[in-house]
């Protein structure tokens, strides 16, 4: 193997292992938010033998389970903007205190600032996931709201055709 394939796979290597860290990480964070929708949505999979009382609980308690999501998806987002700008200071900072041609501030600096940067990553991906969360809680409700309005056309027309 040569050298730019042996470099290529360590570089590899290294990106992967360090993924499956922060999205650990992430996912310890954020997980606990998470089990009450998840909970609710796997309790969903016999779907098709629900009443539509039961349907309805479902929706509401998912519209709360989004509204309590709400407040902490924003406060992630916050926390992500906090680490962007404490990222930034660091790295003004250390380009501040390098010496040197521009090129190699520059590189004195990112290399100084390297934790903060994986720490605005991990923010950012925690943000997103709060996001995803949310939207996926909001299909789940329309997927309800659909079921229940087919099941109310079909019971319309079964009504609609015993009078006839």
């Amino acid at each position: 193997m040569g050298v730019a394939k042996k470099n290529l796979k360590e570089a590899l290597d290294q990106v992967e292992m360090t993924y499956e860290n922060l999205a650990d990480i992430a996912k310890d964070m954020s997980e606990p938010f998470f089990k009450s929708a998840n909970d609710l949505i796997r309790e969903l999979n016999d779907i098709q033998n629900l009443s539509n009382d039961a349907i309805r609980d479902y929706m509401i308690r998912l519209a709360i389970n989004s509204y309590s999501l709400g407040e902490v998806k924003e406060k992630a987002a916050f926390k992500a903007e906090c680490a962007e700008a404490l990222r930034k200071e660091t790295y003004a900072q250390k380009y501040y205190e390098a010496e040197g041609t521009v090129g190699v501030k520059d590189t004195l600096a990112i290399m100084g600032s390297a934790s903060e940067i994986v720490v605005e990553a991990l923010y950012k991906l925690v943000s997103s996931l709060f996001k995803v969360k949310m939207i996926e809680i909001h299909q789940m409700v329309d997927v309800l709201k659909s079921i229940m309005m087919s099941r109310m056309q079909e019971a319309k027309l079964a009504m609609n055709n015993s009078v006839d």
